[in-house]
């Protein structure tokens, strides 16, 4: 899992300081939050800053370009809440605000990062180590330095901050902050497992699951998995339906189906994605390439997500009417919202001039990008565009050179060219 995903699970359970608590306002029950605000909860108003700003970004596609659009009226709304949020020292509004406001953005970060700075060394507010560990560790708003949030989390968790302590496990697991040490990091997250911390479970299986950290073990990734789920932590439903389906396991791509279908009608965009993959291949469930686009589109403009998967199938036609435009578009969407797989279509479309004009010179910058990025496909098109000179300077030597990469990148047919 990466480790924004981590960050973003932890928000809850790290950094909800009793003294700036809300009473009834909770993310899923908004109506209480602005009488707790104007009572002075700083964590209602930061509660009702999130809200403001996820409705004020919404994405749409014209003339085949996706652009996300602003409404500038709730964004400042959800901006002065953020900033009543600051004011009450819920430092993480103060973190957001450095976020949007990027010229006002190191008063912001500043501000957040002396408060909690004071709280944690000072006043001994382990919760307080721990949010600016968190920051420390993501490095949106501060340059990121994983030794130091290593000493933050490891303040944190001697200070009883429980899931400091996993997320410190993480960093010893993945040697990030400090040396290697599997045991103790091992040791870290299952007990955060045991004790309801569900995306410490989710690390822990799917580096069970994987084999590269940890030696592969099925039975241990389903055991933690299943803890996570089974507590209701959505993303953990969707990795075990991936895994469940992939490994013909528990309930196969049957019980994948139900988990998938479970998750995907409480707004998780991952499980509508994987819903439609069953539906499209017909494993553990009755094969319906319609339904698959249906819940591929709608993942696509609620989400952002699945857009890959619904221009492929405008492009081929299947379970729709075939419109390379509109699956240039989903692609371009995608692409904008920072989808690798996405932009790599793009970039396909653009080269070929699919469902518009064609664009070798924009096409070659976003293969070159991603073959920086290591994908070794995106390579070795960027060497037959050299050896062709579409897009780029006809070069043989760089045509070469980019083959070289390819191979070492494990595209072995890279490898036979020259």
């Amino acid at each position: 899992m990466q480790r924004q995903t981590i960050c973003i699970a932890l928000l809850a359970v790290l950094v909800f300081p009793n003294t700036a608590s809300a009473k009834d306002c909770e993310r899923d029950n908004l109506e209480t939050c602005e009488s707790e605000c104007s009572g002075g909860s700083a964590i209602a108003c930061h509660l009702l800053g999130e809200d403001l700003a996820r409705k004020a970004t919404s994405f749409e596609v014209k003339a085949g370009k996706a652009t996300s659009v602003i409404d500038d009226t709730l964004m400042a709304s959800a901006k002065r809440f953020f900033a009543k949020g600051c004011e009450g020292e819920f430092t993480w509004s103060c973190y957001k605000l450095a976020i949007l406001e990027h010229k006002k953005r190191g008063m912001w970060r500043n501000k957040g990062l002396r408060v909690d700075r004071r709280l944690c060394m000072q006043e001994k507010q382990a919760w307080a180590c721990s949010r600016m560990a968190l920051v420390y560790n993501e490095g949106k708003v501060v340059k990121r330095s994983p030794r130091r949030a290593a000493r933050l989390f490891d303040r944190a968790c001697n200070g009883g901050e429980k899931a400091a302590c996993a997320h410190l496990g993480v960093m010893l697991l993945d040697g990030d902050g400090r040396p290697r040490n599997i045991s103790a990091g091992v040791e870290r997250l299952e007990t955060g497992c045991s004790e309801g911390i569900d995306w410490s479970c989710l690390r822990l299986g799917t580096d069970y699951q994987k084999g590269n950290v940890l030696e592969k073990n099925l039975d241990s990734a389903e055991r933690l998995l299943r803890s996570a789920c089974e507590r209701d932590h959505q993303e953990s439903c969707v990795v075990l339906g991936v895994f469940l389906d992939r490994e013909s396991r528990g309930g196969g791509s049957k019980e994948a189906s139900e988990l998938f279908s479970s998750t995907c009608a409480n707004d998780v965009q991952s499980g509508c994605v994987n819903l439609g993959d069953l539906y499209e291949s017909g494993r553990g469930l009755r094969k319906d390439e319609k339904r698959a686009a249906a819940l591929f589109e709608t993942a696509c403009n609620r989400f952002v997500g699945g857009c890959v998967r619904i221009g492929r199938m405008y492009q081929d036609g299947r379970g729709v009417s075939k419109s390379p435009t509109k699956a240039r578009s989903y692609f371009q969407l995608g692409c904008s919202n920072q989808d690798p797989n996405a932009c790599f279509h793009l970039a396909l479309a653009q080269k070929n001039g699919m469902g518009g004009s064609a664009s070798p010179k924009e096409a070659a910058r976003r293969f070159r990008s991603q073959c920086q990025g290591g994908r070794a496909l995106s390579c070795q098109i960027l060497a037959d565009l050299h050896r062709d000179g579409s897009g780029v300077a006809k070069n043989l030597h760089e045509r070469r050179r980019l083959l070289r990469r390819a191979c070492s990148l494990g595209r072995n047919q890279a490898c036979d060219l020259k």
